[in-house]
């Protein structure tokens, strides 16, 4: 019997022997693009971060960093562009920086409009603020080929100058809805000559209102908002409002230190009453107007359509051994005069929605009123703010006190109550109690 010597193993196959491939590696969460939906949100907010014109006419912050944002969404997104260019585009400044060169600084919002005719129509306002009465330069150019602005804003000083205004009126297809101006009377001419542009105004802002100012209702024939920022005597309210008591939806006034009763029984469409401390208001002015302001109000509790009313603003207090200006602060609610509360009694009751965002009242004047039987029936929502929402805030987790039972007669009546724009607390509110303590 023979015998066979084993051979060595077979070597193993090259598969076998092979280690297994290392896993794909995963995704790094912090570099994973955002969703399209999200960067539209981004573009939106964006939008929306400085929607105050009076500081876009001044300058601020906010305003800077929109639209750097949106340049660089612009640039960097493709799926973006268009979104973030309407919005980036929608107002344009036009700035004293370069209302007296031939040419725009580069790299400037406005540079890409000069230079990129199709930005053009996305341009939905003008801000004005132009020191110049030249219209030679780029600037003037410029407004002549924006045919589809709805909205002017203009500064105290280019209101002064008109000219390059016209270009942008002249056009066919524009037609303005909103025009901000110091005063009505230094663009009464265009809507003479140019009656077709202004036919579609909706709302007017003005600084002030006289009995010079006329307007012609046959132009601005559907006029919905006045607002006046800081004084106006109730001829020239009466004057103005007169032609447009038929379309008149809101109506913004100022309670200034030489005010005077208006008469708001005419404005049988109105809906939107806002009083606000004009500039510079100070508790003084306060004291002297309140009987005024009171009147107002009783004037306007038989407006059949009046259903909202709002005090928004700061009331100014100075210091009883220093009155100068540099003095002077955002009253506190034990500096608000003790006659403030006759204008809280005085609140319409047909109001349905109410907001008083403001230090020119009184808190506790306030929680008595809501609890008395002096409080708007068909009251439905409640939005305070600044002074007046901090001390009622206060008063309503309080369920003890004199005004314990605020929240549940809010609840009870259906009252939805919102709180906005809270004023931090002052440090230095027991000093200035100390110091009126050695005044008195």
């Amino acid at each position: 019997m023979s015998s066979r010597r084993a051979g060595p193993p077979a070597p193993p196959s090259s598969s076998a022997s092979a280690p297994p491939p290392p896993p794909p590696p995963l995704p790094d969460p912090t570099r994973q693009p955002l969703p399209t939906e999200i960067l539209l949100l981004v573009v939106d907010w964006c939008a929306e971060l400085d929607d105050d014109r009076d500081r876009v006419i001044f300058g601020n912050l906010n305003h800077r960093l929109r639209n750097s944002t949106l340049a660089a969404l612009a640039r960097t997104h493709k799926s973006l562009q268009h979104a973030a260019e309407r919005a980036l585009y929608s107002t344009a400044v036009v700035s004293p920086d370069w209302g007296r060169a031939e040419h725009v600084p580069p790299r400037s919002q406005l540079y890409s409009l000069v230079h990129c005719p199709r930005l053009r129509p996305l341009v939905r306002e003008v801000v004005v603020k132009l020191q110049s009465r030249a219209t030679t330069t780029e600037a003037a150019q410029l407004l002549a080929v924006l045919p589809n602005v709805e909205a002017i804003f203009l500064s105290t000083s280019a209101a002064l100058y008109v000219e390059p205004l016209e270009l942008l009126l002249s056009q066919p297809s524009v037609r303005i809805r909103r025009w901000s101006v110091q005063s009505w009377r230094t663009v009464m001419a265009c809507t003479a000559r140019y009656p077709d542009a202004l036919s579609a105004l909706k709302r007017l802002d003005v600084r002030e209102l006289s009995t010079d100012d006329v307007v012609d209702p046959g132009v601005c024939a559907r006029l919905e908002t006045l607002t006046v920022s800081a004084r106006a005597s109730p001829e020239a309210v009466a004057a103005f409002t007169a032609p447009f008591r038929d379309t008149l939806r809101r109506l913004d006034l100022p309670m200034w230190r030489e005010i005077e009763p208006y008469d708001l029984s005419p404005l049988v469409k109105l809906e939107y009453l806002s009083l606000n401390p004009a500039p510079y208001l100070e508790t003084a002015d306060l004291e002297t107007s309140t009987a005024a302001i009171v009147a107002t109000l009783r004037s306007a509790a038989s407006l059949p359509s009046l259903s909202t009313f709002e005090i928004i603003g700061t009331l100014l207090w100075k210091h009883p051994r220093d009155p100068s200006w540099s003095s002077a602060r955002p009253a506190k609610p034990y500096q608000v005069p003790h006659c403030a509360n006759l204008i809280v009694d005085a609140i319409p009751p047909q109001i349905v929605h109410l907001t008083l965002d403001t230090s020119a009242l009184y808190p506790e004047h306030v929680a008595a009123f809501f609890v008395g039987p002096r409080r708007p029936p068909v009251l439905r929502s409640l939005r305070i703010g600044h002074n007046v929402g901090r001390g009622l805030s206060a008063i309503l987790r309080n369920r003890e006190g004199w005004y314990g039972a605020l929240a549940e007669t809010l609840d009870k009546a259906g009252v939805d109550v919102t709180t906005v724009n809270i004023a931090p607390v002052d440090d230095e509110d027991d000093e200035d109690e100390d110091d009126d303590d050695d005044v008195e």
